[in-house]
């Protein structure tokens, strides 16, 4: 078996994807993740990071409910959203959960629609889901899972007020950051809006 107690849906894509162990970081933060508590992964490119969080995601969440958002992931930029996107579709082939992207320089009232007409998974960066959220298309309520990937990428200069807005409102959910460095901005997040999150570094 990959990983202990998996989503036999989650578990039938893997499988046919040929992985037959977890890397370091899966094996490390999928327990933690699957547990509800809040985690903080460090690892360089290639760790694993992003697929962890695919994985965590569609084991939490399952298959689709209702029609707002229950995980909101930031990601540094456009490329790194339509990449996430496409791990979802591929480890998430044989669930029905519906996952969107919103990114900088695409138009604004497509995606809010898309999100409208249903969403379990919003991928994003910082600037746009901020946007969209000033903007009323964006319904934080029923959120479980509020994810960063790389967030030393991230978090920085002005996209730093952005992430701690989402941060302090939406604290009481389920938090994964996962950058390839500990940072002071990620110390901050840490200690002001996580939970006593687990850190797991990987080198």
């Amino acid at each position: 078996m990959f990983l202990k107690k998996i989503n036999e849906n989650l578990e039938k894509a893997i499988i046919e994807l040929g992985f037959e162990e977890p890397n370091e970081m899966e094996k490390a933060c999928f327990p933690i993740i699957k547990s509800g508590k809040d985690v903080i992964g460090i690892g360089v490119e290639g760790t694993g990071k992003t697929s962890v969080i695919v994985m965590g995601v569609i084991q939490k969440l399952k298959s689709a409910i209702n029609d707002v958002p229950r995980a909101l992931i930031i990601v540094p930029d456009k490329e790194s959203a339509l990449s996430m996107k496409q791990m979802f579709d591929t480890y998430g082939k044989y669930t029905n959960l519906r996952v969107h992207c919103a990114y900088d320089k695409g138009k604004m009232q497509d995606q809010k629609d898309a999100i409208y007409f249903g969403a379990d998974v919003v991928i994003g960066t910082a600037k746009r889901l901020n946007e969209l959220y000033s903007n009323y298309g964006l319904n934080l309520g029923d959120l479980k899972m509020f994810i960063i990937d790389d967030a030393d990428l991230v978090i920085r200069n002005m996209y730093h007020t952005h992430t701690n807005r989402f941060a302090a409102t939406i604290k009481r959910c389920q938090q994964l950051v996962f950058s390839s460095k500990m940072t002071e901005k990620i110390s901050d997040l840490e200690y002001e809006f996580m939970n006593f999150p687990q850190t797991v570094s990987i080198e």
